[in-house]
């Protein structure tokens, strides 16, 4: 009627937050990648939003697994998996696993799940662990002669060799060879060796022969022996 302007009051509206999408990347990861038969390893997956957005309905597909050397059932994943992954965020889930058998092994998985703000789909894709290994645990046998003589005379030499062999496939770690003892003691006198000295491992397959030169110090009959020993380097 009177034409006089009017106007409301300023309307503000709600805040709105714009985000960037889900982006799920993922490691899988075996260790140690070496391992003996019979003992633990882990495998442990790293799942992270490199997004801001969440990410809902997460999901991991249960392990593919490949080679030729057997495994027992894995226990895990601890943590639990988690329903949700916010942006920026990661988790890792870790899985124990026996090795039974020898031979190679390797892991794969997807992670999945749903952007929570657009509901689209995001995944890792499938995404595969390094190679691991399963050999038979390092197994030491020894076998010792004597050269030179069944019957010597006071004064002579003779040779003594001891030949290691790991029939294993693990490697033999610390390797030691014991001092040789004869008894009874004073029959003969240890005069040089061991010839090469003791390697401080020795591989699966593989022996060393080591030589001691003794002389015969008094009469009468004695006997020869050592022990070798080691550790799995797998498993120590």
């Amino acid at each position: 009627n009177s034409a006089v302007a009017v106007s409301s009051a300023l309307i503000v509206s709600n805040t709105i937050t714009v985000q960037s999408g889900a982006v799920l990347a993922m490691q899988v990861r075996a260790f140690p990648a070496q391992v003996s038969a019979g003992h633990d390893f882990l495998v442990t997956v790293t799942i992270t939003n490199t997004g801001q957005a969440a990410v809902a309905g997460f999901a991991l597909e249960p392990f593919t697994i490949t080679g030729t050397g057997s495994l027992s059932a894995g226990t895990g994943p601890t943590p639990a998996f988690p329903a949700s992954l916010a942006g920026g965020s990661s988790v890792t889930l870790t899985w124990t696993y026996t090795g039974i058998s020898a031979g190679g092994f390797g892991f794969s998985t997807t992670a999945s799940g749903i952007d929570a703000n657009s509901g689209a789909a995001v995944t890792t894709g499938l995404r595969l662990s390094n190679g691991g290994l399963i050999q038979v645990p390092a197994s030491l046998a020894s076998m010792m002669a004597v050269y030179g003589g069944a019957v010597l005379s006071a004064g002579q030499t003779f040779l003594v060799t001891l030949t290691v062999t790991n029939t294993g496939g693990a490697t033999a770690s610390t390797l030691n060879v014991d001092s040789i003892v004869h008894a009874p003691a004073g029959v003969a006198t240890q005069t040089a060796g061991p010839t090469p000295a003791v390697p401080g491992s020795l591989a699966g397959g593989a022996s060393v022969t080591l030589t001691w030169t003794f002389t015969g110090a008094a009469s009468g009959t004695t006997a020869l022996s050592t022990t070798a020993s080691g550790s799995d380097q797998n498993s120590g």
